[in-house]
């Protein structure tokens, strides 16, 4: 196991430098409702979503307000808990989303 998971940190996030902000998180599953609830439950405002289906997944990307990076990889941990999603991680905020 990679040392940064058995640290419980979230791969990558320390090369991304993320500020209290708006950020946008890439994923695939076939849960939505259980997914936006686990980004509920972190204490985490979603500010909008660009969500597509496809033979009963859901692709896309969602839009929160995170505090901080530890914020951000609750957030993470929360989604990838859930059952029936494939991918998720975070992606560059295009500018006015």
């Amino acid at each position: 196991m990679r040392a940064d998971i058995a640290e419980g940190r979230e791969p990558g996030l320390d090369r991304v430098a993320t500020s209290a902000g708006r950020t946008a998180i890439r994923l695939a599953t076939t849960r939505t409702p259980a997914t936006i609830t686990a980004i509920s439950q972190t204490g985490t405002n979603i500010k909008g979503a660009d969500l597509h289906t496809k033979d009963g997944s859901v692709f896309g990307t969602i839009f929160v307000e995170v505090d901080n990076l530890p914020h951000l990889a609750k957030v993470l941990k929360a989604v990838r808990r859930v059952k029936g999603v494939t991918t998720v991680e975070r992606r560059e905020t295009p500018p006015g989303k």
